[in-house]
């Protein structure tokens, strides 16, 4: 007989808050100050190359924008995806994508990141404002906290108009060295 182990790998509570009016960010303001243009397509070829293959259904970053230790990207739902995106309201993916953009806001230089994977380890409190539509915008701030080995950020999916409808806080990620990678 087969042994059914099960590898437990997060804990939430998840509660209903009372309604309040959505908490929104300057989408102008924050232009202005990520002004440094990152290539989603070399992103993805960065993380490629460190022993991460990211399909067409985790890719959901278009534009990058950097700044001082944030980060603006245009995202959207892969087409794929948008049918079950309704189920979640946020569909799961675009969360999962921040930390395809992280990379850019880590310690060091650029270059220094491309050279090590940093990978997710955690998240404090995950927030659902509303549902996100097919498309819209990611705003990650990088928290003080940080070591040369892991760093966190804040992350908030907006939609066109600035209105935060996901916010995920204490996004923790963890330097995965090359060498670690490899099979």
């Amino acid at each position: 007989a087969a042994s059914h182990h099960w590898t437990l790998h997060a804990i939430a509570t998840v509660r209903r808050e009372s309604s309040r009016p959505l908490p929104a960010v300057d989408l102008s303001e924050l232009r202005k100050r990520c002004q440094i243009a990152v290539s989603a397509d070399q992103v993805f070829k960065e993380k490629r190359s460190l022993g991460a293959e990211l399909g067409p259904s985790i890719r959901t970053a278009e534009e990058i924008w950097s700044g001082p230790g944030e980060i603006l990207a245009r995202t959207f739902v892969p087409e794929r995806l948008r049918d079950s995106a309704a189920v979640y309201g946020a569909h799961p993916v675009l969360l999962n994508s921040c930390p395809q953009f992280a990379s850019s806001t880590a310690p060091g230089t650029r270059q220094e990141a491309v050279h090590d994977l940093f990978l997710p380890t955690s998240i404090e409190r995950v927030t659902v404002y509303g549902s996100f539509p097919d498309q819209g915008w990611c705003h990650l701030r990088r928290r003080p906290e940080e070591g040369a080995e892991f760093y966190g950020v804040d992350c908030d999916l907006c939609d066109d108009d600035g209105h935060v409808l996901v916010r995920a806080e204490g996004f923790y990620l963890k330097r995965a060295r090359r060498e670690a990678m490899a099979p």
